[in-house]
């Protein structure tokens, strides 16, 4: 049970500022008057016989719980009212079947729910985690919309409170909650929110705590949360959402506890969506038919652990209906190229003389330098004034001046911007579209030779690169320009920003991508290399983190390298040469283990390493080119193939490249698909059926396509290293 001292300190700190609070015991109880919303009001409690009754008027309450959420304190009704308008305009479609793995049992989001009522002795912290764009966000808003439905019920259930970071590092978590609290105009504010949790009328739910650490530590966000946690002190419920990569939990539980305040915690891990669970929810919407659904398409598209089974990319699925406009490299590019092309479309019909074409390159121009703009100053909104001017900058040369006055007219409902909680601000509908604009503001700059100032001062992390890679292989020559410029830049930079460790984590991607052959004396916070199969030198570098998941790591020379953590899963492949490792992330089936024993990251190694292949097939030019563009396929629904244009896949201009696709063909592993891309040209696409398949070197049709290779005379031959 709360003292009454507690009790007092509760009631008062929800007092007007700079107004007296006044308390007088009497024989049973004690009575506090204080100044709410410039009114005196006057509560005579009496905890041990649980009374809490308001002597300024006629009402009485169970316990300080019920007080403090009531009109005259948190006003917690009304913030719930407020809540669910907020998700009045978003699409009224089938919530999505996800799972969550909590405390070692499968359960469902609606049961996580149950748990948010399951208080303890101890503040409880619950960390969901999961694979970069799993739905974290997503899952987040259903708690909110969830138990703020059942408080308008009537039912007994806290709120929830979406505390996310809003582009902004966690140094002051108090300034966040201030934010949040005032975006919903709500009645209590940063101060209240630690006592609202502490009673369990609140639950603060931290999202992308992983995404708010300064590059150069943790601390300064690990000293916010320790401190809430410390405010809240020994009851309540905390959420963080994070990537599954970012801390152990036993990390964690020693960064937060503290002497005065122990922490329970309890682990829940967003599994993606089952290929099976969309089918039967595509299903749902009278939109997509029964032989769409079921189609080969289908199965190729919503394979186990695609990025379409994640709940961002199925929300899209449910509108469009069908597959017929899916047929494009990588799933973002998808979707920026379709809400473009609609875009560029109703402003040509609005502004006589224009085509699409035409209006295309500007648009794109705008949405780049908006995800520049919001990255630079740590922000995912855009106010309105500023749109307008910068939609005006980027259309000067392409309009005249009537149609870029109506075109700023417009600019505040332009597809792939949403409304913000912000009056008067705009925002991109998913992170990752606006870092898949900024991928390619930063390509475009930096191959223009300019460093963009968001390179110094910006954190650009792995979550980054999985987004850019997509934006890399669309312009790989414009992208390779950009690497080059950018190792050049940073190998005569001595100042003590963000370059070096930004552009490290960049120029990794790029010789992944094997738009570099070397890199040389980097100091990199966390970067990847996931599914590429470089080739080249790595010497004087350290890496605090690195995935290398469905990467060939083989064809790599180290020089005194160093890695802290190296992420890895059963299709990564290591060859002669190694960095110094000092433990590994593995990874397999979502599920991450940390381990640094020696012995074990050698025999990992090891088992993953060619030296145990077929000489043959080391050997083979052809294997390799398959084997690398296997990998790249296994990322991306498809391949795009131009021909003679200047812009198509740098590893399919690869001589031998038509020599493996003619075996592919035979063995009818590769579909061709043509279809006019977004610029009006011919766009051959390529899709491999199923790529990882490509990478086992223990299936017999593997084996029969590799043996075909290898009897093919006047291939080049692969040099062995």
């Amino acid at each position: 049970m709360l003292d009454i001292d507690e009790i007092i300190c509760d009631i008062c700190a929800f007092a007007d500022p700079f107004t007296e609070q006044k308390t007088r015991k009497l024989k049973n109880s004690t009575q506090i008057e204080l100044i709410r919303n410039g009114r005196k009001i006057t509560y005579e409690i009496a905890p041990d016989l649980g009374r809490f009754t308001a002597k300024h008027r006629e009402r009485s309450f169970s316990g300080i719980a019920s007080l403090i959420a009531s009109d005259e304190f948190a006003n917690l009704h009304r913030f719930a009212q407020t809540q669910l308008r907020s998700f009045q305009d978003k699409s009224k479609i089938p919530p999505i079947p996800t799972e969550i793995d909590f405390e070692g049992q499968r359960i469902a989001l609606n049961n996580l729910s149950a748990e948010l009522c399951n208080t303890n002795v101890n503040t409880r912290l619950i960390l969901i985690d999961g694979p970069a764009g799993v739905g974290k966000t997503y899952y987040i808003e259903r708690l909110v919309q969830g138990q703020a439905e059942k408080m308008m019920k009537g039912q007994v259930s806290p709120l929830v409170l979406h505390v996310s970071s809003r582009g902004r590092r966690l140094s002051n978590l108090r300034d966040v909650l201030a934010a949040t609290t005032q975006d919903y105009a709500a009645e209590f504010g940063a101060r209240h929110v630690p006592i609202l949790v502490r009673h369990g009328l609140l639950v603060a739910a931290i999202d992308g705590f992983d995404e708010l650490v300064d590059a150069d530590g943790y601390e300064d966000s690990w000293s916010a949360l320790r401190e809430f946690v410390g405010d809240v002190k020994e009851r309540g419920t905390i959420i963080l959402a994070a990537r599954d990569t970012f801390v152990e939990e036993q990390e964690l539980l020693a960064r937060i506890n503290s002497a005065s305040n122990v922490v329970a915690l309890s682990m829940a891990h967003i599994r993606t969506i089952t290929p099976s669970a969309a089918k039967d929810w595509l299903l749902q919407n009278s939109k997509w038919k029964p032989a769409e659904v079921n189609s080969e398409t289908t199965d190729y598209i919503l394979i186990e652990n695609s990025y379409a089974l994640r709940p961002f990319f199925l929300r899209i699925l449910w509108d469009a209906g069908k597959w017929e406009r899916v047929l494009d490299i990588g799933p973002r590019t998808f979707l920026v190229n379709h809400f473009i092309e609609r875009e560029a479309k109703l402003i040509a019909k609005q502004i006589e003389g224009l085509t699409p074409e035409i209006i295309t390159p500007a648009l794109i121009s705008l949405f780049q330098e908006v995800a520049l703009e919001m990255t630079s100053r740590e922000v995912d909104t855009v106010e309105m004034e500023h749109l307008t001017f910068l939609a005006r900058y980027c259309f000067e040369g392409t309009l005249n001046e009537g149609s870029i006055r109506k075109l700023m007219h417009k600019a505040g409902s332009f597809a792939l911007l949403e409304q913000s909680n912000q009056p008067g601000h705009r925002r991109f509908s998913h992170s990752e579209i606006m870092q898949y604009f900024l991928g390619g503001a930063l390509v475009s700059a930096l191959a223009a030779k300019t460093v963009p100032s968001v390179l110094r001062r910006a954190v650009i992390g792995a979550e980054h690169a999985e987004v850019f890679f997509e934006v890399f292989v669309n312009d790989e020559d414009k992208a390779k320009k950009a690497a080059q410029f950018l190792s050049s830049a940073i190998s005569s930079e001595i100042s003590m920003d963000r370059l070096h460790n930004n552009g490290g984590t960049i120029l990794t991607l790029a010789f992944s991508a094997g738009l570099l052959e070397r890199l040389d004396y980097l100091e990199v916070v966390d970067a990847s290399m996931a599914g590429g199969a470089p080739e080249g030198e790595v010497s004087s570098s350290n890496f605090a983190r690195l995935d290398v998941c469905g990467a060939d790591f083989s064809h790599i020379e180290f020089t005194d390298v160093a890695i802290n953590t190296l992420v890895v899963d059963d299709t990564t492949r290591f060859g002669s040469s190694l960095p110094k490792i000092t433990q590994l992330e593995i990874r397999s089936d979502g599920i991450a283990k940390i381990e640094r024993d020696p012995s074990q990251i050698s025999q990992f190694i090891a088992s993953h390493s060619i030296a145990s292949s077929n000489a043959d097939y080391l050997h083979s030019a052809l294997i390799k080119l398959l084997e690398r563009v296997a990998r790249r396929a296994a990322r991306f629904f498809y391949l795009r193939e131009h021909g003679d244009d200047d812009e198509y896949a740098l590893l399919l201009k690869d001589p031998n490249w038509q020599v493996v696709k003619s075996v592919l063909i035979q063995h009818k592993r590769i579909d061709v698909v043509t279809r006019k891309s977004m610029h009006g040209r011919p766009a051959p696409l390529l899709r491999i059926k199923n790529p990882k398949d490509l990478l086992d070197w223990s299936i017999p049709e593997t084996i029969a396509i590799f043996n075909d290779l290898i009897g093919i005379k006047g291939a080049r031959v692969a040099i062995a290293r």
